[in-house]
């Protein structure tokens, strides 16, 4: 799931509720620039140390930047062994408010910017609609030079900076010095305030000098400078067109010092944004988080259940800081130190400080590089998560799904992208700790204890290995776990058959808890080829466990997402619609005005020149002249109106006047050309009928009749189809295999309503979609898990023929065209909120 800057506010709450309930949390990012450990100096006694290592991954997260967060939330269901994960993928915004005074720098490495828009990348996404975030040496700054400003105390100019030569700012000056000399000798009588320049009434004099109407940056510093430099007893305040003068007042000033400190406290809350998160992660400090924003959240919340606003917000941070999930990441150690970076200020210079502070913040850390590459000996393995994730696409346990409402890498898969990669972190660890849950042995040289030492201590800098160790002494009793024991029978025997991850009592925590892998793969070492090192990293990770697991049978297939294997049916679904045929009925508004038009359009007109149609004194002639008379004006449809007489401004109609209904106009124009028909017609026998228009109200309509075309020609009508089963619905179908949404549209349509309609299928990309989520998933024929139905709408329109249901396959027996307001008479009341927003008013 994509979270912006538009939609923090809104996922911010939820996301800490899961993180106060969920099992574990994995994190990856993405940076603007990285070190480079295997070309950085090395010492002539051997292998870089620790400190060293630390140094220089320091000194590039000084320099460089986190851009992009992916974040997944797992939750175990101890019952039924589903792990349910939540990933979200957001965008850090390099921006600040200007008003906090605080800067930012931002900087690139070529290489990593190469490294990004070949994946993908979004730069624009980044500036727009990145979250916004403050960290807490930028809080302390922003907090420091307001405070600062607040508390400075006033120092008056003693000059104007204005050159002799400017005649017009002096001018300018001038008068107003004069405005402000008057307004003082007014006494106790005067306005409270004098605005330069002074608001314009109506028989106001002008004041004299130069003045504008507006003031501009120039000219608004000049003010300020006068009062400074010449009033000591009056104060300015700057208003966007003007400047308003005031005599000083302590408490006023004192007041509006301390207002804008709280719009400057207030700034800071809103920049805040993902070091809320951040605090979460770590046990920081969230007392300053409006109670407001888990609103939503607690009137979904069970536990929110007779209690006030400010309860469940104050239960719910209080178990975000006792019970701090486990972070799980791949090649932790560098995340880690961009992370405390970014969020929580400058890094210690000692690996050992460092080690202390991430400890206090963090008390369990997982790093699945070392997991999957524990026990290589000196041999440096690639370990990248997609090839981990090759290796264990043939483990069908633990069971995990991907929620429903973060369906983004169900099909599809984003290499690099920190919220994929954070959920392939996830999945690899739940499978990796099932599997490795007996704890393994692992023999390592040079591991480094988290704990701090001593800084003239060699047992980090003598490393005989490359892969080195972060390790840290147990924490199981310093906090509360996220990984409840296994209490009952069921539990036990789960963990033991691998289809739960080890509780916190068990011995693999002791043995891959908090131990990171600090260095990369070796150039170096040429002792081992390359390809024997990536055979050697795609061995079978089950042999690293205790107890082997039994082998279960697996598929070819290997779909994008192989650990998830939930998923719903792909439909293409048909939005067939008839447009209007004729235009809509005119309100009595728009009747009325239109032929006020019409008569409006008889007065300004030049006169009709008759003589140049009709030669005096022919027959002609004198039929216009009959129809003047009668009418009294050239037109024909406005009823009696002379537009010259001295009555022609009396043009419009009263209530209930008929001359305005189209119906009226139009007998009004048959009428005319009956009668000019039949003056012409040498058979006076028989009287020539003009043809009426057809009746703007159809047959169809009158007998109710949902399966014609020929109703409702004022509005778009669209297809619904019953099923057998008694639903209605658009016309929709499973997508099959080597179809596209536009193919397997053309095919639903042909299938369901036949073939006897001539349709155009508008565009290649559907303009909606619905999903139906079955209350009871169910297994299809392959196995795999059916979470319910995904259908995504392709626009076509009808222009001749009819349906016809006969011979369909899809089991249909009904249909009907109704207009938008008609259908969710016919739908279910989710399905109709779904499709709503794609249909035509009318």
């Amino acid at each position: 799931m994509d979270v912006t800057t538009e939609t923090f506010s809104y996922h911010l709450p939820r996301i800490l509720d899961n993180l106060a309930n969920c099992c574990f949390v994995s994190l990856d990012f993405e940076f603007s620039g990285i070190s480079y450990g295997i070309t950085s100096q090395r010492t002539a006694q051997g292998p870089q140390s620790l400190q060293d290592r630390y140094s220089e991954v320091k000194s590039a997260a000084d320099k460089f930047r986190i851009l992009q967060i992916g974040l997944t939330i797992c939750n175990e269901d101890v019952t039924t062994g589903l792990y349910t994960l939540k990933p979200y993928n957001m965008y850090l915004s390099p921006t600040m408010d200007h008003r906090l005074e605080v800067e930012r720098n931002v900087t690139f490495q070529s290489s990593a910017a190469d490294f990004l828009l070949e994946n993908n990348f979004s730069m624009d996404a980044y500036f727009k609609n990145g979250v916004k975030y403050l960290s807490r040496d930028e809080e302390k700054e922003a907090t420091a030079k307001a405070t600062e400003r607040r508390d400075r105390p006033v120092v008056r100019r003693l000059e104007i900076d204005v050159k002799e030569e400017d005649q017009e700012s002096l001018e300018f000056l001038e008068a107003v010095r004069k405005l402000i000399d008057d307004w003082l000798a007014l006494g106790n009588g005067r306005d409270s305030y004098l605005n330069i320049p002074p608001p314009t009434r109506m028989n106001d004099p002008k004041p004299t000098g130069f003045f504008p109407t507006t003031l501009n940056r120039f000219q608004k510093r000049l003010v300020h400078q006068l009062i400074e430099a010449e009033f000591p007893s009056l104060v300015t305040v700057g208003k966007p067109a003007f400047i308003q003068i005031l005599e000083f007042d302590e408490a006023r000033e004192k007041a509006v010092r301390e207002q804008r400190m709280r719009y400057q406290e207030e700034r800071m809350m809103k920049q805040t944004g993902f070091r809320w998160i951040a605090e979460a992660l770590a046990g920081g400090d969230l007392s300053n988080l409006d109670q407001g924003c888990f609103m939503g959240v607690m009137a979904n919340s069970p536990a929110g259940a007779g209690l006030s606003l400010k309860e469940f917000a104050n239960r719910l941070k209080e178990r975000l800081r006792t019970h701090r999930p486990v972070i799980v990441g791949h090649n932790l150690f560098t995340d880690l130190i961009y992370f405390y970076r970014c969020f929580f200020g400058p890094l210690p210079d000692r690996v050992e400080d460092f080690q202390a502070a991430a400890h206090e913040m963090f008390p369990v850390l997982m790093d699945t590089k070392y997991m999957a590459t524990h026990d290589c000996g000196s041999i440096n393995p690639i370990s990248s998560l997609s090839e981990i994730n090759d290796s264990l696409l043939k483990t069908s346990i633990p069971k995990m799904t991907v929620h429903p409402q973060h369906s983004k890498y169900h099909d599809q898969k984003v290499d690099h992208e920190a919220g994929y990669d954070s959920l392939l972190t996830a999945q690899i660890f739940i499978k990796l700790s099932a599997q490795l849950r007996h704890g393994g042995t692992s023999k390592y040289l040079g591991t480094a204890p988290l704990t701090p030492q001593p800084a003239e201590s060699t047992e980090s800098t003598n490393l005989r290995t490359r892969f080195d160790l972060l390790q840290c002494e147990e924490t199981a009793d310093t906090f509360g776990s996220s990984i409840p024991a296994a209490t009952t029978p069921q539990t036990r025997k789960m963990v033991d058959n691998g289809e739960l991850i080890p509780r916190f009592d068990a011995e693999f925590w002791k043995a891959y808890g908090n131990r990171l892998r600090v260095f990369g793969p070796s150039v170096v070492d040429s002792r081992v080829c390359r390809s024997c090192q990536q055979t050697l990293v795609r061995r079978d990770y089950t042999s690293a466990a205790a107890t082997p697991l039994e082998s279960t049978s697996t598929t070819n297939s290997s779909p994008v997402h192989p650990v998830v294997p939930a998923s719903h049916i792909i439909n293409a679904g048909v939005l067939l619609s008839r447009p209007p045929q004729i235009t809509r009925d005119l309100t009595s508004f728009e009747k009325s005005y239109f032929f006020y038009q019409k008569r409006l359009n008889e007065r300004l007109v030049l006169p009709f020149t008759k003589y140049f149609y009709f030669k005096p004194g022919t027959p002609a002639d004198e039929d216009w002249k009959r129809r003047v008379r009668e009418r009294q004006t050239p037109a024909r449809d406005i009823g009696k109106y002379n537009a010259y007489s001295k009555d022609a401004w009396n043009d419009e109609l009263l209530v209930g006047s008929k001359e305005a209904e189209p119906e009226h106009m139009v007998e009004a124009l048959v009428k005319d050309a009956e009668e000019t028909a039949n003056a012409t017609s040498q058979d006076t026998s028989k009287k020539e009928e003009i043809p009426r228009p057809f009746p703007r109200v159809t047959e169809a309509d009158t007998k109710g009749d949902q399966q014609s075309l020929n109703r409702l020609l004022q509005r778009t009508l669209y297809l619904l189809v019953q099923h057998t089963d008694g639903y209605w619905k658009l016309p929709s179908s499973p997508v099959e295999t080597g179809e596209d949404l536009r193919v397997a549209a053309q095919r639903t349509l042909a299938q369901s309503a036949g073939v006897n309609m001539n349709t155009w299928m508008v565009g290649y990309h559907p303009v909606g979609h619905h999903v139906y989520d079955a209350r009871q998933p169910k297994p299809d024929q392959t196995g795999r898990t059916i979470l319910g139905e995904k259908t995504f709408f392709m626009k076509s329109r009808i222009m001749t023929g009819q349906a016809n249901l006969s011979g369909n396959v899809q089991n249909l027996k009904d249909f009907r065209w109704v207009a938008k307001d008609e259908i969710p008479k016919f739908v279910l009341r989710d399905y109709w909120s779904n499709i709503r927003d794609m249909l035509a008013e009318r």
